[in-house]
């Protein structure tokens, strides 16, 4: 997948991959009673084979979870926030990996895309991504 950003944010002709996004941890599953992503992190298609691994118990365990899955499968894509490496804060103090690109927002989208085969190789997906500001 290519990752456009705007204003100046990333490399226009940057390609990042599915296999290299982390999204951060969804501890909660929206109140649901299955964790999709640990708190140690995934990339998203770890996390989308997991998904498609227990689709039917997690769809009953965490059913807000799913729904905003579902309602990603078939909505028209729009940009993802993502960041250069991990941002400090309790969502991704337990991340194992700390460097490269990570979720910002967009996890349930990023999540569906890849678990429903929506993410072609070479297409297009618009994102902005935070760098740190050189100091």
């Amino acid at each position: 997948m290519r990752v456009c950003g705007g204003g100046g944010l990333c490399h226009p002709g940057a390609t990042i991959g599915h296999r290299d996004i982390a999204p951060k941890a969804a501890r909660d599953g929206e109140g649901g009673d299955r964790e999709l992503v640990p708190p140690t992190g995934m990339t998203v298609a770890e996390t989308a084979e997991t998904l498609r691994s227990q689709q039917d118990a997690y769809a009953r365990s965490n059913p807000v979870c799913w729904r905003k899955l579902l309602r990603q499968r078939t909505a028209p894509r729009t940009p993802l926030f993502l960041s250069a490496r991990a941002v400090s804060g309790v969502d991704y103090e337990g991340l194992r990996v700390k460097e490269g690109v990570t979720h910002l927002d967009g996890l349930h989208r990023m999540i569906a895309w890849a678990a429903w085969h929506r993410l072609p190789e070479g297409e297009e997906i618009p994102a902005y991504v935070a760098f740190a500001a050189p100091r």
